[in-house]
C-alpha cells in the first residue's frame, strides 16, 4: 500500500515539476523576435479572460488559456487598469503580466486650447480617442463632482484650465475634469486671490469676465483693453452687448448672428440683460484672467472688429459709429448696428 502511495506522490510531483518547468519556460519565451509594436486597448470592466484572448489576437501572446489559468491560480490581481497599452511581439508573457498588473498605460499629450468650451473639450477628447464627449459633459455637470471640487455653479465651464495634459484611452472622465480643475486651482495663486478681493469681485465673476475676453479677442495686447470696456460698461450699468455670450446659447451656430438671436430672452444674452451672464462662456487662459485683474485704464465703451483680428476702440457712440461704417460697411447690418452700443 505504501508503495502505491509513494508512486502516486511521485507521479503528482512529476506532474507538478513538468507544469512548473513548462510555466517557467512559457513565461520567459516571447511570441517572436520581430519586436513588432502592438497598440492594445483595455476597456473599463473588461474581464481578464477577454483581455488574454485579445492579446492573442493582437499577436503578442500565445496560449491565452494557459496564461489565464496560471495567473488566476497564482493569485494575481486580475483587475487590469483600463487604457491604451503599447506591447511588442518580443515581450515575454511575464513582461506582459507586469505591464498589466502595474497598469503601465501609454499616455498621450493632449493640449486643450484657451477659450474652448466644455463641448469643444469633449469633442477634442473624443477625437483623440481618450474619452466619450457625453461622458465628459456629464462629469463636468455632476452635482457631487461640483461640490467636491468646490465649484458653486451648474457646470465646470470656466474652471477646466486650458493646458497640455497627459491622458490615456479609457481614463475615467471624472479623473480628466478633476485634473483640469486642479490645474486651475494651481494657477489661481494666493496673489491672484488677494487681487480679486481688492477688486471686490468673486472668483466666479472674474472667470466669467475672462471667458468673455477670451472669446472677444485672440490678441494678447488687446485683452486689457477689452477688459476695460467691459468694466467701464458695468460701472455705468450699460449692457455688455457681447456677441459671444449670445452665441454660447445657440446650438449649431452657422456664423450668422441675426437680430432674432440678439433679442432672445435668455440670461446669457447680454444685449437683453444687463450685468454679467450667469457664468463663464468658455475656459479662459491666464492672460485673460490677468486682463480682468489688471484692465487698461481707459474711457473706452465700444469696440468693433477691423476684420484682421484686431479691433478699433472708441470712447463715445459717435466715434464708434464712424468705426462701424469704416470697417463693417457691407457686412452683416444687424451686427454692425448693434455691436457694443448703449441702450
Amino acid at each position: 500500500m505504501k508503495k502505491y502511495v509513494a508512486l502516486a506522490l511521485l507521479g503528482i510531483l512529476s506532474i507538478l515539476l513538468v507544469v512548473v518547468f513548462s510555466a517557467h519556460r512559457y513565461f520567459h519565451s516571447p511570441y517572436d523576435h520581430l519586436h513588432t509594436d502592438k497598440v492594445f486597448v483595455i476597456k473599463r470592466g473588461e474581464c481578464f479572460r477577454g483581455i488574454c484572448s485579445g492579446l492573442a489576437r493582437a499577436g503578442v501572446l500565445r496560449y491565452p488559456w494557459f496564461f489565464n489559468a496560471v495567473v488566476s491560480t497564482a493569485g494575481f490581481d486580475l483587475r487590469s487598469k483600463a487604457g491604451q497599452y503599447l506591447f511588442h511581439s518580443s515581450m515575454t508573457p511575464l513582461e506582459i503580466l507586469d505591464a498589466l498588473t502595474k497598469g503601465l498605460v501609454v499616455a498621450q499629450c493632449i493640449t486643450v486650447p484657451e477659450g474652448f468650451t466644455i463641448e469643444q473639450i469633449g469633442e477634442l477628447l473624443e477625437k483623440e480617442g481618450v474619452a466619450d464627449k457625453t461622458a465628459i459633459l456629464e462629469a463636468s455637470r455632476d452635482p457631487q463632482m461640483l461640490k467636491a471640487m468646490k465649484i458653486s455653479a451648474y457646470s465646470m465651464e470656466g474652471y477646466l484650465f486650458p493646458d497640455s495634459y497627459h491622458m490615456y484611452q479609457g481614463m475615467p472622465p471624472e479623473n480628466i475634469v478633476k485634473a483640469m480643475v486642479r490645474r486651475f486651482r494651481e494657477v489661481m495663486t494666493p496673489q491672484i486671490g488677494e487681487r480679486i478681493n481688492e477688486m471686490g469681485l468673486s472668483l466666479h465673476e472674474v472667470v466669467t469676465l475672462a471667458s468673455i475676453i477670451e472669446k472677444e479677442t485672440s490678441l494678447e495686447t488687446e485683452r486689457p483693453l477689452v477688459a476695460s470696456v467691459l468694466m467701464n460698461r458695468l460701472k455705468k450699468a450699460m449692457p455688455l452687448q457681447s456677441d459671444p455670450t449670445v452665441i454660447y446659447c445657440l446650438v449649431g451656430f452657422d456664423g450668422n448672428l441675426t437680430r432674432e438671436h440678439l433679442d432672445m430672452p435668455v440670461l446669457y444674452n447680454t444685449y437683453v440683460f444687463k450685468g454679467l451672464p450667469p457664468g463663464p462662456i468658455a475656459n479662459p487662459g491666464l492672460a485673460s484672467i490677468q486682463a480682468v485683474l489688471y484692465p487698461a485704464k481707459t474711457s473706452y465703451l465700444y469696440f468693433v472688429s477691423r476684420n484682421d483680428g484686431s479691433h478699433e476702440f472708441s470712447e463715445n457712440i459717435k466715434k464708434h459709429d464712424h468705426a462701424v461704417s469704416r470697417y463693417q460697411k457691407g457686412r452683416n447690418s444687424t451686427r454692425a448696428a448693434r455691436r457694443l452700443r448703449s441702450q
